[in-house]
């Protein structure tokens, strides 16, 4: 029976589907929420002008954060700013983005201990 797990279930995509459709299934709901109104409505709402111009990708990569000068996050805003292309200040979008980019990485640290030998 322990074979079984380790040769059918723990091999190929099957690991990945799984953690696809279970984390998927639990945050879903989430993709419907509107935006809250501490940092989401200064970055969403407040920048749209900002994030709607392509020609910004270089102001993000060369100034510090929106909302305070402590702060460099270039990708964080490039991921508004491809967010805002589609999506404009809808939440949806931005809310599928999150859910996406958390789906990719309990993949990756799902393989990451796979490669590290933990079954």
């Amino acid at each position: 029976m322990k074979d079984f797990w380790k040769n059918s279930l723990l091999s190929g995509g099957w690991p990945y589907l799984g953690i696809i459709l279970t984390g998927f299934a639990l945050y879903a709901r989430t993709l419907f929420y509107g935006i809250t109104y501490l940092d989401d409505s200064s970055w969403l709402l407040d920048y749209q002008y900002f994030l709607k111009n392509l020609s910004n990708i270089r102001l993000l990569f060369s100034q510090p954060d929106f909302l305070t000068n402590i702060f460099y996050r270039p990708v964080l805003g490039l991921s508004f700013m491809l967010d805002a292309q589609g999506s404009g200040s809808a939440p949806f979008g931005y809310h599928l983005t999150n859910v996406g980019i958390h789906l990719i990485n309990a993949c990756l640290v799902f393989a990451l201990f796979m490669k590290l030998g933990y079954r």
